[in-house]
């Protein structure tokens, strides 16, 4: 049985008789038998519980902020000019409230200013 909102990667065996919890992530490759905790991610073979979907998503987070940090600098040395938020196609969840997002700033201009902190910090040491 595998429960609602799983995402099952690539080339994945589910062995007959195991139980997938709900917003579970089974990782590519993975062989997953016997039952399987709810809001977590699997992985390995045999699968092997890694993390929290918690842990999981705080984690994706703070990849996708060092992203977004490293474009806007990336920006700001070759155009000498900060950069807009339509430059940050795909990156929006972290200002841009919506149902599935936990923003970390409040607006795009918070997001910038919390690099210009960051960049005034770097230059101060």
């Amino acid at each position: 049985m595998i429960g609602d909102n799983v995402f099952v990667g690539w080339g994945a065996t589910i062995l007959p008789g195991t139980i997938i919890g709900e917003n579970t992530i089974i990782g590519a490759g993975a062989v997953v038998s016997g039952n399987i905790e709810a809001d977590s991610v699997y992985a390995g073979n045999p699968a092997r519980k890694i993390m929290t979907l918690e842990d999981f998503y705080q984690r994706r987070i703070a990849r996708q902020e060092g992203e977004a940090r490293n474009i806007y600098k990336s920006y700001l040395d070759s155009f000498g000019k900060e950069p807009t938020a339509e430059c940050f196609y795909g990156y929006e969840s972290l200002w841009a409230r919506s149902r599935y997002s936990h923003c970390r700033y409040d607006s795009y201009s918070d997001f910038c200013d919390s690099i210009k902190e960051q960049i005034m910090e770097g230059k101060n040491k």
